[in-house]
């Protein structure tokens, strides 16, 4: 209650347990007790609390004298840190292309003498080739955090390393010499170096794969044999079309896949495989093949979903516009726009700012009237509005990209934004240069692109993209191979009026809010439900 607005200064304490976590955190399933970050200082403060009400009512009556007191001295011997230098900050806040070679952010944390300079290694039967996608997707609860010291010297013998790019998807190939702290490395699952307590860098056995149990198998024969041993490969052949006289038919390749689904069935569990486990997981397996763009192909288990990105950064083939329910792109743009306002207000913005980010959130998807993506989103032109959101199935998504002529990887934000540019122009009276700027920022930015720039893709078309906001028509370049140079000049200018941690909150309001509505949020006379 430090700025006096309540009646009481009351506050509530939740303590979570730490989060599980495979290697290290956890030894032999039992409970780790370190926090990442906070380290056991979070048991140290419940500890403290807990005696500070013998009682047992839970209350502790805790103002600023008796802090002290109640929960006593600080127990990290504090470290030096270094200076959080202009130029460093400046290469961690662009976000959209990690710059090679930035500076870490451990020290910062946990001081010089005691930074943890650690990389993630997850265990998988299926390592993709570089540029190719990971799948499954990597998960906290699969990965196992390894100071990078230990890692360099445990591999040292390996000419590359397979580690995730800054999308966390995208697999790329490094010497060992080159890998980074906070690098997400995959190893095949055959390569050791886990045994049931942990990291161990002397262990050589086949490391369960965490990932298949809940989404499926990859169909690649390598893949299989490190997993069960099981031979397949003439079956996959035909099953993926890859025959060489090429004359299948549909029946041809359903029972391939039939083939293999009962020599799975047939082999012995895996090492790491509960009692009944990989029963279960042969049997749920749906016989129909899934075969997206830069990913393996793969049978998913029954009543699995597809994995969406963690965020919405880095998802170069918008599959956050598949939901249950097809939605209009009016619809979504006007309970997107309310939603901002409602979070705006809520954490005390003032009015002027509560405007462009309801004004961001109404128009961030108006780039998405490109009647390529509309294909994209109907490929049937099933219904008479422009829609946000489709229903097409996840496994068709990457077809029917192809088949709308939307170039690959290209950006709806970036047509939002040149749309929003366009009526700008058009309504000169519309707010100050500031405002106007982070209204274009706010809506390019809304995947976490044009961090400082979008980047953009071949295309070449000489169509337009239309809209009408406000009553006014605008139009502007359909081509995503035009950049927008002025957007690292916008980009540094709002960094220095709202700071970094102030932009990074403008931007948060508008991709939540698109994430909430998105997830089925609604919003009524002016409130959230």
């Amino acid at each position: 209650n430090r700025l006096g607005r309540h009646a009481h200064a009351r506050a509530v304490y939740v303590h979570a347990p730490p989060p599980k976590r495979r290697g290290r955190g956890s030894r032999g399933g039992q409970e780790s007790e370190s926090w990442p970050v906070y380290g056991e200082e979070p048991k140290r403060v419940l500890a403290r609390l807990q005696e500070a009400c013998p009682d047992g009512d839970g209350v502790v009556d805790l103002p600023p004298a008796r802090v002290a007191k109640v929960l006593g001295d600080p127990h990290e011997d504090r470290d030096r840190a270094p200076e959080v230098l202009l130029g460093i900050l400046w290469e961690w806040t662009k976000t959209t292309a990690r710059p090679y070679g930035e500076a870490p952010v451990e020290p910062y944390f946990s001081g010089i003498r005691g930074a943890d300079y650690s990389v993630s290694l997850i265990w998988r039967v299926h390592v993709p080739e570089a540029g190719q996608r990971l799948w499954p997707r990597a998960s906290d609860r699969e990965a196992v955090d390894v100071s990078i010291r230990e890692v360099r010297e445990a591999l040292q013998d390996d000419e590359d390393i397979h580690r995730l790019a800054p999308d966390g998807v995208t697999v790329e190939s490094t010497p060992v010499a080159d890998l980074q702290p906070g690098d997400q490395i995959v190893l095949a699952a055959d390569r050791g170096r886990l045994d049931r307590f942990g990291w161990n860098p002397d262990a050589s056995g086949l490391v369960m794969d965490a990932s298949l149990p809940e989404q499926g198998l990859s169909l690649d024969g390598t893949a299989i044999r490190r997993l069960c041993g099981v031979e397949v490969t003439p079956q996959l052949e035909i099953a993926l079309g890859e025959d060489e006289a090429d004359e299948l038919d549909q029946s041809d390749r359903d029972k391939a896949v039939a083939e293999i689904l009962d020599a799975l069935q047939a082999a012995e569990s895996p090492p790491g495989w509960g009692d009944g486990e990989w029963d279960a997981f042969t049997h749920a397996l749906r016989p129909v093949v899934e075969r997206p763009r830069r990913e393996v192909a793969r049978l998913r288990v029954e009543a699995s979903e597809p994995q969406r990105p963690g965020s919405d950064f880095g998802s170069e083939n918008d599959e956050l516009s598949l939901t249950p329910e097809a939605v209009e792109l009016d619809k979504h743009g006007q309970a997107v726009g309310a939603m901002a306002r409602i979070i705006a207000e809520r954490i005390g913005l003032p009015s002027t700012l509560v405007e462009v980010v309801e004004r961001a959130g109404a128009l961030h998807d108006i780039g998405k009237a490109d009647d390529r993506f509309q294909r994209w989103l109907d490929p049937e032109r099933q219904r008479d509005a422009l829609m946000a959101k489709s229903t097409t199935a996840h496994h068709r998504w990457e077809a029917t990209r192809a088949a709308s002529g939307w170039p690959r990887g290209g950006r709806h934000e970036d047509l939002s934004a040149r749309l929003v540019r366009e009526w700008l122009a058009r309504n000169p009276s519309w707010s100050d240069s500031e405002h106007r700027d982070l209204l274009v920022h706010l809506v390019i930015s809304h995947h976490g692109n044009g961090r400082p720039l979008v980047t953009p893709v071949d295309d070449g078309t000489a169509a337009q993209v239309s809209a009408v906001v406000d009553g006014v028509h605008v139009e502007a370049p359909a081509d995503l191979a035009l950049a927008d140079w002025d957007q690292p000049r916008r980009f540094r200018k709002l960094n220095e009026r709202y700071g970094p941690w102030g932009l990074a909150l403008l931007e948060a309001i508008v991709r939540l809010a698109d994430w909430r509505v998105s997830a089925g949020a609604g919003v009524t006379r002016g409130a959230a439900r």
